[in-house]
């Protein structure tokens, strides 16, 4: 199992929280207390803006090729780009490609321990934040944590794939 969390969201109703956790802070918490041994996070803060983020220029070469699913990645991704760059994010961010990445190619992962994860449910200023402590303190890990992703093979993977020519079943609407 896989989550992403967010340390400091751009796109959420409050600064402390990633928005699904801040909706439902006690679902969260039942999933991270409830034992699982295979709770994986990807955290927004370094894996998304470090590991899974691209420049403008990279994004655009990414991007320029004559397929559906490139023309439909570009067209799903540009405002995103737009709004990261207003918020002062260099380039654009794909945190829950790099999630499902992991999740299907766990060598993307290059470094990743034990942690304790606990969401806040109860306070105004910081609910659906996500706690994590290390060994240092004495409380039982409940998730890995990615503290590191290959930037350089997760791109390569998306490149491959918007390559690939595909036909759709139905038409994308607005795609040129």
């Amino acid at each position: 199992m896989v989550f992403t969390l967010t340390h400091k969201p751009l796109d959420t109703l409050i600064s402390a929280a990633e928005f699904n956790f801040y909706v439902d802070p006690e679902a969260a918490q039942i999933v991270f207390t409830a034992g699982f041994e295979d709770i994986h996070v990807v955290t927004w803060d370094p894996i998304t803006l470090r590991d899974a983020t691209i420049t403008r220029a990279e994004y655009n070469a990414l991007a320029d090729k004559d397929t559906t699913l490139a023309k439909f990645f570009k067209k799903v991704c540009d405002t995103t780009l737009d709004f990261n760059e207003s918020v002062g994010v260099d380039g654009s961010t794909h945190p829950d490609s790099m999630t499902l990445a992991t999740l299907l190619h766990p060598e993307l992962i290059l470094s990743e321990n034990r942690y304790r994860v606990d969401i806040e449910t109860s306070s105004e200023l910081t609910r659906g934040y996500s706690a994590m402590a290390w060994e240092k303190f004495p409380l039982p890990a409940n998730a890995y944590v990615v503290e590191e992703a290959d930037k350089k093979a997760f791109f390569a993977r998306l490149d491959a794939l918007l390559a690939q020519q595909t036909t759709p079943n139905q038409p994308f609407v607005g795609l040129a």
